[in-house]
């Protein structure tokens, strides 16, 4: 299993310092990359007036250990710099998914606790990381809704794990499709989704729920340690136990 990362941040340096202080810190030919992200502002102030930039710094993929030291290296590289964070920069997590064939997407979603992560560094109403919590309990008020449907829980567990199946198989058009989807539901096809499901076409998935203000100096370790072992979890196929008892919670809504 490998972890990449990638941090999103504002500083006084330009890119190629920052190249070349990777360079100094982990040796030529690292692979890292310095790319610009619009979507980063620094509050009110103009970043380009007052000589602030804004960067993403993607790591490579690597095993576990490695990529813990790398974590711990960036994280002090953005304090000892003067970096910032604020509500418009991300951590994102990527986990490449082991035993793709009993990998099971819904699994996943039903072990990361993903609202109370992006609670905790208070991401929950950003629009860059929509929850997959957010998408159920409006699936279940759609299903309560419709009339025709008797037996509307079972109805809700299955329109749930098509749904999360279908993104993880990059299947929109199925998923868009459904009788019950709506605005948000096309929200959860694009790449937002807190815990995106849809990067398994590419071998790995992607957590958006940790970030902003100073994200840099807080605990980071154990948020990567905790969706390391989700992943390992949903990687030995459907654990339907869990998967029951996530999709419990909504029988209310209904």
């Amino acid at each position: 299993m490998k972890i990449g990362y990638e941090f999103e941040f504002v500083t006084q340096k330009d890119a190629s310092d920052i190249e070349n202080d990777l360079v100094d810190m982990f040796g030529e030919g690292n692979k890292f990359q310095v790319v610009t992200d619009m979507s980063i502002r620094r509050g009110k102030k103009n970043l380009r007036r007052d000589g602030w930039q804004s960067w993403e710094l993607v790591t490579p993929p690597q095993p576990s250990i490695e990529a813990l030291s790398t974590l711990d290296s960036i994280q002090v590289y953005l304090h000892n710099t003067g970096s910032q964070t604020n509500y418009t920069t991300g951590f994102h997590v990527n986990i490449s998914a082991t035993k793709m064939k009993a990998f099971d997407p819904m699994t996943l979603v039903s072990v990361v606790d993903e609202c109370r992560m992006a609670k905790t560094f208070d991401r929950h109403t950003n629009p860059y990381c929509v929850p997959w919590a957010y998408y159920f309990e409006s699936l279940a008020r759609s299903i309560k809704r419709d009339k025709l449907v008797k037996d509307k829980y079972q109805a809700f567990c299955d329109e749930a794990v098509a749904t999360v199946e279908a993104v993880a198989a990059g299947d929109t058009a199925t998923a868009e499709g459904y009788i019950h989807a709506d605005r948000l539901m096309k929200r959860m096809m694009e790449k937002y989704m807190t815990t995106n499901v849809s990067k398994l076409a590419y071998g790995y998935v992607e957590f958006r729920m940790i970030g902003g203000k100073d994200y840099h100096q807080k605990d980071l370790r154990s948020s990567v340690l905790s969706l390391r072992d989700c992943v390992n979890c949903a990687s030995k196929g459907r654990n339907d136990e869990f998967v029951s008892d996530y999709l419990e919670q909504y029988r209310d809504s209904l």
